[in-house]
């Protein structure tokens, strides 16, 4: 079995096992922002300070989900602070 480097984006060894990266494409992350139009999702992951893409496949743009999470967390104002 052929292990990805410690470099890769995909995957660091953990002994055995391997560390699962979560992908999102633009329609994970309109419903990870409420369900917003994909024009307005669009407009956010071009801005400054958004997460570069891993990868761009045929179907499109591809983040690390956990760099996006980490984004609206700092970024995005919660439901509740809203009111």
């Amino acid at each position: 079995m052929r292990v990805a480097s410690a470099d890769s984006v995909w995957c660091t060894p953990l002994g055995p096992y391997r560390q699962i990266v979560e992908l999102l494409g633009l329609d994970e992350i309109r419903d990870l922002l409420g369900g917003i139009s994909k024009q307005r999702a669009t407009i956010i992951v071009g801005r400054k300070g958004f997460p570069d893409p891993v990868v761009t496949l045929k179907m499109g743009r591809v983040w690390d989900g956990a760099a996006v999470r980490a984004w609206i967390t700092q970024n995005r104002p919660s439901p509740a602070d809203e009111d």
